[in-house]
């Protein structure tokens, strides 16, 4: 397991840890992790919108033309 300086306190953390035991400052591989995670979560966002405006129409027409009656949709 290799280890390194955690930036904020100093003391000894596996390379792949996310935080730091000590102190929990956040380590490279977090912020590496988090990056890889950011495309899905707006993939995620994009397909709910989707689904939720399916479901509007689907159970109410009338509600959906109400609010993007004047986008020309």
């Amino acid at each position: 397991m290799a280890l390194m300086s955690c930036l904020a306190c100093g003391s000894q953390v596996s390379k792949q840890a996310y935080a730091c035991p000590k102190c929990g400052h956040p380590t490279p591989a977090a912020q590496a992790h988090y990056e890889r995670l950011q495309p899905n979560r707006w993939w995620f966002v994009g397909v709910a919108l989707v689904l939720l405006i399916l479901a509007i129409e689907r159970v109410s027409p009338e509600l959906l033309t109400k609010i993007f009656g004047g986008l020309g949709l």
